[in-house]
């Protein structure tokens, strides 16, 4: 089911002492520090500007806990800090310079601004009491572990291949251009992706992306905390807790930490959107509502498949609104302005606002038809039954499908369909997530069944559980029985907590070998793509084109030009299509050295081994000087 309950002990021979001194823990510490800061500017950003906005307010009616105006604070933050680094890259001055000197310039702004809102925004915030204190710094412990235990060696997969090139192409251009074809997705909505071009500013080794990539997850579980407190009852430590320990142990989850692609962030920015819209409905304060829409026009504007939460935003706005429509339309306006900067770029560059998907639409660019239903065909594989009968069935197929199960989908769906049942417990507000949850499920069921594309409803359907689990157990643990299972559960998730918290620092202290000196070195040597590429930069120097089969996870690692690509212009199904063999191998030798060199002016190529890469090894190692391989790949140059 993609969830892991082993636990590590305490790292043997060591000390608080030595662990201090170790040099990977510094690492962690520098890299949490860096991220800390990100995140407390990002807070200072959108406290000022939620504080102008209330402001403007004459009917201030919210009364937020202190906990939820942070978390609804930090996502609009983040939003200006991307809409800020997204202007750099349109007026093409994305330099370490420019970054310091606006951040700086609008960091001073915000506290200005902060300073003449500060009482308006006291007016609508109740500081915790003192019985949510303990659960409080409980939860924030717990939270910075989480964060701090987040760096790990540089995996390769979508990372390498072209979320963090998309980051430094930016970088390398000062600014939005067209993006090298070479790309499998040259054009997409790449919010995030200006995002980690910060992190690269800061740090080229990539630990620092990937730790901002794994805030998404810490922020997310704070974002789960916060949206319970608002309407769990006096139990509301031990469920609370017990749903944060449940949703940082779930595998997809977990596993995402240690890469930098966009789905946690696309899960963050969509919590943060769903959450302010709930506030709005028990507020109705105007402020709230355009919170709300920043947060999903920055997730709209980081993954397209976030566009499918406009349907049930539109259904609870209109919900609560009945025939005014000056609300929804609010939100549009809102959601456009910082949504559609992408779609407007692709739209440019390509005609089509969403390439390379709806080409039936807009026509093809850059990609064949056979490029869009290759994708289709792998999008839209069949895991669990596409029948009103596995439907219904959902969970059962999620558990017993290999495919399905992987990662973990079967747990958020079974806890969908069981806390669905009880629905009628909680109030119209509540079960408004229910309407998020069943549409962007049903939309998943009949497309793409990949249990990342899950993730963006993960948090919500844990919120609504909690809410229902409240509203089934809330008058029995005030009972002497209740008090005493209740103690026993919390006595439970606390020390479950606390091992797992002591596991990470265990994996952190043992996720690099090696000296001070070349600590990231030796620990990516352990990879297989990283090593092939590696050697390939030695043997061809840092300004050769070589073109690769099936090795696209080690683009960000070449020095030169890795040309080739899974679609578009340069796919591998050129030349597996012009076969002298059969109508599935490479080109004889003699001809691949005469189209590489024709097309590319490339200098090699890194190719997988048989049967993943159909050619003749035998014959291919007489005709070109094999260089290197290992047991995922082999460097060959040409000799002539």
């Amino acid at each position: 089911m993609g969830f892991d309950f082993t636990f590590a002990i305490w790292p043997p021979g060591q000390t608080l002492t030595t662990i201090a001194l170790n040099p990977t823990y510094q690492l962690a510490a520098r890299y949490f520090c860096l991220n800390l800061a990100l995140v407390l500017m990002a807070l200072l950003w959108g406290a000022s500007f939620a504080g102008m906005l209330i402001r403007r307010e004459k009917d201030r009616r919210s009364t937020l806990h202190l906990s939820s105006f942070i978390f609804i604070c930090i996502g609009t933050g983040l939003a200006l800090v991307i809409a800020e680094l997204f202007s750099l890259v349109l007026l093409r001055t994305l330099t370490p310079g420019s970054v310091i000197f606006l951040f700086t310039t609008t960091s001073v702004l915000a506290c200005y601004l902060l300073y003449l809102c500060w009482r308006d925004i006291q007016r609508i915030i109740s500081f915790a009491n003192k019985s949510n204190i303990f659960t409080t710094v409980t939860v924030l412990l717990f939270l910075c572990i989480y964060q701090f235990s987040s760096i790990s060696p540089w995996t390769l997969g979508d990372a390498t291949k072209y979320h963090v090139p998309y980051a430094d192409f930016f970088l390398l251009n000062k600014g939005i251009s067209a993006i090298s074809d070479y790309f499998v997705y040259p054009y997409q909505s790449l919010n995030l992706n200006i995002l980690f071009s910060l992190g690269l500013l800061i740090d080229r080794d990539l630990s620092f992306i990937q730790t901002i990539h794994a805030s998404f997850a810490t922020l997310t579980l704070f974002g789960i905390y916060v949206f319970c407190i608002n309407a769990i009852s006096r139990q509301k430590l031990c469920w609370v807790l017990l749903l944060l320990f449940v949703f940082s142990k779930i595998y997809i989850v977990y596993f995402s930490r240690i890469i930098a692609n966009v789905d946690l962030g696309s899960m963050y920015f969509i919590l943060s959107a769903v959450f302010s819209l709930y506030l709005w409905i028990n507020f109705r304060s105007k402020w709230l509502l355009i919170l709300s829409a920043i947060s999903f026009g920055i997730a709209i504007g980081t993954k397209y498949l976030m566009c499918i939460f406009a349907l049930p935003i539109a259904i609870c706005i209109l919900l609560n609104e009945g025939r005014n429509w000056r609300p929804l339309l609010t939100y549009i306006i809102w959601a456009a302005v910082w949504g559609l900067w992408w779609y407007i770029r692709n739209f440019i560059y390509t005609g089509n606002p969403v390439h390379p998907f709806a080409s039936n639409i807009f026509g093809l660019y850059l990609w064949d038809e056979s490029d869009v239903i290759s994708q289709m065909q792998s999008l839209l594989a069949e895991s669990i039954p596409k029948t009103i009968r596995g439907f219904l069935l959902m969970p059962y197929y999620a558990f017993i499908h290999p495919i399905a199960s992987y990662q973990g989908p079967f747990l958020v769906i079974a806890i969908l369909y069981t806390s669905t049942l009880f629905c009628w417990l909680l109030n119209r507000a509540i079960n408004s997530l229910l309407i998020f949850c069943w549409i962007y499920l049903a939309l998943w069921f009949i497309g793409a069944q990949d249990s990342r594309y899950l993730m963006p409803i993960m948090p919500l359907v844990f919120v609504y559980c909690g809410f229902v689990l409240d509203a089934l157990f809330s008058s029995f643990f005030c009972t002497r029985t209740g008090k005493v299972l209740s103690g026993l559960l919390l006595t439970t998730v606390l020390i479950a907590t606390a091992m797992f918290s002591q596991q990470l620092f265990y994996r952190v202290f043992y996720c690099w070998a090696g000296e001070p000196a070349d600590l990231y070195e030796n620990a990516m040597r352990q990879n297989k793509v990283y090593d092939l590429i590696s050697h390939a930069n030695e043997i061809f120097g840092p300004h050769a084109t070589v073109y690769e089969f099936a090795m696209g996870d080690g683009r960000w690692f070449f020095k030169g030009t890795l040309a080739g690509n899974q679609f578009g212009p340069h796919s591998y199904s050129h030349i597996i299509a012009a076969s002298t063999y059969d109508n599935s191998a490479i080109m004889s030798p003699v001809k691949l050295e005469s189209v590489l060199k024709e097309r590319y002016n490339a200098e090699g190529f890194l190719i997988a081994p048989p049967p993943y890469m159909p050619y003749d090894a035998n014959e291919f190692n007489t005709y070109f000087d094999l260089k290197y391989q290992n047991d995922i790949g082999f460097v060959y140059k040409f000799r002539h």
